[in-house]
């Protein structure tokens, strides 16, 4: 089979004669890949890769075979191309179409015991397995693994789709060539901005709260965040805190709370105490059970609120995050990329961000003014 050159394509795109008969032809009847192969001189094998932007070609013949495949009219149906693929490696009966969900969890399926993120992984697991694909984890904290063993192994299988999971501390930095991959990332866990994410949307969680609070009459509000998961967030969480306290008066501002990630429960009991709250903001449902352990009566005493409860846990006043959602939707993104051949670090990543639920709990007072 006939390879593209450059210089020949180029000749087949500037030539005015030819680009009349494309069109013309458009006209009669539906384009196919083999002929824009045949109007470029070049295998209908290296126009399918071309039109699937596959790092074995070259960028410069990519862009020439994409732009005659648009002068000529060429749709591509993207269901048809999945299928395709699959008869081409011969595994359209006995092998799903692999996807990998990349993880830095130092055991497997160790997410399983982190309530947000086994929702959030096994929603993708289930959205993967309604689109026909397997997704199948690969960790980097497993003996032996590395980045550029990983590409190796995902090159090898044929997958070409990564699913980086939540990550249980600190943000991943990729350090692989991901061009023959699309990626999708859930929640902040990519520290490249280039590479597309869906993430429970942080910042209107913190607003939806203070705007509960302000509607509902309290004063001294507090704030106690861990640092480390705020910065993963990009300071969604502290940006809108203190933006409501610097439209408030100036006696009622209280200063926020930054916890080192190990930090002492006595710190937030001096932070409560010494501010005089009426009610307080966190980040974990976990510090309820440390201020009730004091003796303290919530709400009488102290009010309550938890960007992030628990699931199903509906006593506690505060948002559930939809995290189930965010792995659906982060699935149907990656399958999507896929199928438009968008590989490697798009030029316009999208960032999808999904909105959780208000639980009303009892850790609240519904009129803060009116309580004794």
């Amino acid at each position: 089979m006939r390879r593209c050159e450059s210089t020949s394509l180029e000749s087949v795109l500037l030539d005015p004669r030819s680009s009349i008969a494309r069109l013309v032809y458009v006209e009669n009847r539906t384009v196919t890949i083999r002929d824009i192969a045949k109007s470029a001189g070049c295998s209908h094998t290296t126009v399918s890769l071309a039109l699937r932007n596959h790092y074995r070609i070259s960028e410069e013949t990519r862009k020439s075979i994409q732009s005659l495949a648009s002068r000529m009219g060429y749709q591509a149906n993207p269901h048809i191309q999945t299928l395709l693929s699959q008869v081409r490696r011969g595994r359209l009966q006995s092998q799903r179409a692999g996807l990998a969900l990349l993880s830095k969890y130092r055991k497997k399926e160790q997410w399983r015991q982190m309530p947000n993120n086994k929702l959030a992984i096994m929603g993708a697991f289930q959205r993967a397995n309604e689109l026909g694909y397997n997704l199948k984890e690969f960790s980097l904290s497993e003996e032996g693994m590395n980045f550029d063993r990983l590409r190796k192994i995902l090159i090898a299988r044929g997958i070409l789709g990564i699913l980086v999971a939540p990550t249980p501390d600190d943000r991943l930095e990729f350090e692989m060539d991901i061009s023959p991959f699309a990626v999708v990332c859930m929640g902040q866990s990519v520290r490249n901005r280039q590479i597309s994410m869906v993430s429970h949307y942080h910042a209107h969680s913190m607003q939806q709260i203070l705007q509960e609070l302000r509607r509902r009459g309290y004063k001294r509000v507090g704030c106690s965040l861990d640092v480390g998961i705020n910065e993963r967030i990009e300071n969604a969480w502290s940006a809108h805190y203190h933006e409501y306290q610097s439209q408030i008066a100036e006696n009622q501002r209280v200063p926020l709370h930054l916890r080192p990630t190990k930090s002492q429960p006595s710190n937030l009991l001096e932070y409560t105490a010494k501010n005089k709250l009426d009610v307080l903001i966190t980040d974990s449902d976990r510090h309820l059970h440390l201020l009730r352990s004091t003796g303290m009566r919530i709400p009488d005493q102290l009010s309550y609120v938890c960007l992030s409860t628990s699931p199903g846990a509906t006593t506690i006043s505060g948002i559930e995050q939809n995290n189930q959602l965010s792995g659906i939707r982060a699935v149907e993104l990656l399958v999507q990329s896929i199928n438009n051949g968008v590989f490697g670090s798009p030029e316009s990543p999208q960032y999808i961000y999904i909105p959780g639920k208000w639980v009303e709990g009892n850790t609240l007072f519904l009129d803060a003014s009116s309580a004794v």
